[in-house]
């Protein structure tokens, strides 16, 4: 049947990328009421890779049994990724198609997303700083696409990583709240279902493992030669910013972060985002203190 799909039961986890949609999507899809797709990123309004082959119908993405399920569910975060040319024109694509989805989109400490994206991907070797990373986390930008197409004022939820990190179920609550379901599916666990890997490359793992056990017996400046050896096929991992590139990241997203909160009531101030006068302000009291 080619609208077995009714157009107001699609949910859409949007992204952001490392903020936590992969958990958030394998907790839901245990809800009854909930088909979620057969895979997690179908990307199928974006250009994006996925796991399966993108299937003539978005309706094949999914076993949807509309006696049985109230909403067929996907995370695709490369829907939010504009200004990348993969994700180009996603929203239009989806209304065009004729869905008028739900839409989650969680969001994250930018600085902590931006080193989490960076550390996700081994084969990066942009800065940290580069304009995908950066343009990734703009998050009103990314919003303002869908504005056009989509009353965003009712059918968007908006989500923080860190409540959903302290306090998963009340999280799920809320969304069970948002679609309008009964609070029926909780999982026993919670546990982080696409954790950054410690390791960021595939020479730093097996650099470790060979200069640990099989080089162990060898002279030092050996051991030193293969580790750089192995070094050179993997990337270090970021643990953080330094304070220039904290900068760079802060000026980039200062205007969106203060638009995304003026227009979704998003409180960025804990992110270390302030209007110029509040920044003033703060300065003036670290002269005090330091005085």
């Amino acid at each position: 049947m080619k609208n077995k799909i009714p157009s107001d039961a699609s949910l859409m986890i949007i992204g952001s990328m490392k903020c936590g949609t992969t958990s958030l999507f394998h907790y839901l899809e245990s809800h009854p009421g909930i088909c979620p797709a057969k895979t997690k990123e179908p990307e199928y309004f974006s250009t994006f890779d996925s796991r399966m082959p993108k299937p003539e119908r978005y309706e094949d993405l999914f076993n949807f049994d509309p006696a049985v399920h109230r909403y067929a569910m996907e995370g695709s975060t490369g829907y939010t990724k504009f200004p990348n040319l993969k994700a180009k024109d996603v929203p239009r694509k989806i209304f065009e198609y004729g869905l008028r989805p739900k839409f989650i989109y969680m969001v994250r400490n930018p600085f902590e997303r931006v080193v989490s994206h960076y550390n996700s991907n081994p084969k990066w070797k942009k800065e940290v700083t580069d304009k995908h990373l950066i343009g990734t986390t703009k998050y009103c930008q990314q919003l303002e696409l869908y504005r056009k197409y989509f009353p965003l004022h009712e059918d968007l939820l908006l989500l923080d990583f860190d409540s959903f990190k302290k306090a998963p179920k009340e999280t799920l609550e809320k969304v069970y709240n948002f679609l309008g379901l009964k609070k029926t599916a909780f999982p026993k666990e919670y546990e982080n279902k696409n954790k950054t890997p410690s390791a960021t490359g595939w020479g730093a793992c097996v650099g470790e493992f060979f200069v640990s056990n099989i080089m162990s017996r060898f002279p030092d400046p050996v051991k030193a030669f293969a580790q750089r050896l192995f070094s050179r096929l993997s990337k270090t991992k970021k643990e953080g910013l330094t304070k220039e590139e904290r900068n760079a990241v802060l000026n980039e997203l200062q205007e969106d972060m203060l638009r995304f909160q003026s227009l979704y009531g998003f409180d960025v101030s804990n992110w270390g985002f302030h209007h110029a006068r509040e920044r003033d302000d703060e300065n003036s009291i670290s002269e005090v203190v330091a005085w």
